[in-house]
């Protein structure tokens, strides 16, 4: 809490279970059962030709190898449907292509969580970092809440975040 303002704070620092030896990166060189969330700008990479998808594609191989696990709050399953159907009203998918790449999407093995329990931390961090929507903020509360890295697609979200909250990934960072 703010003194000042009244205002929540969110920690730009890692969590406890976030720090030392303790703290595991989710590129790949963790132990099985780590966790690591993803957002829908990053998912939707795995299933439709964008830039970076080559290297979404190739993170989550190598996840899946390493028992990886991605999670996501609930919302993402509906920014990515709403992703994909832009495709199919822009005449870039059939409708029946758009529906089997929905389906593709929601089987690659990604934990959905409620996220309304992350409201509250999603506010305060969409304050605290100015961003424009809740919802983004979203995806930050699920990591920090979770002790682990956000991989995401969105570089103005990655940008806003950068230097402050190292544990939030761009694919495009990848090489």
């Amino acid at each position: 809490m703010n003194l000042q303002t009244g205002e929540a704070q969110v920690t730009t620092r890692a969590p406890a279970a976030r720090t030392g030896s303790q703290r595991r990166r989710s590129s790949g060189e963790g132990p099985p059962g780590e966790r690591v969330v993803v957002d829908a700008s990053f998912a939707v990479k795995w299933v439709l030709p964008e830039q970076y998808s080559d290297r979404a594609v190739e993170l989550l191989r190598e996840w899946k190898a390493k028992r990886i696990q991605p999670v996501a709050p609930a919302l993402m399953a509906v920014e990515a449907a709403n992703a994909i159907y832009k495709r199919v009203r822009r005449g870039e998918l059939s409708p029946s292509e758009g529906k089997v790449t929905l389906r593709t999407l929601l089987q690659a093995g990604i934990l959905f969580q409620g996220d309304q329990h992350l409201c509250s931390e999603a506010w305060d961090i969409a304050r605290q970092f100015d961003r424009p929507t809740v919802y983004d903020a979203v995806y930050l509360a699920l990591a920090l809440a979770l002790g682990c890295d956000l991989w995401t697609g969105d570089e103005r979200l990655y940008n806003s975040v950068k230097g402050k909250l190292s544990w939030v990934r761009w694919v495009g960072e990848l090489r």
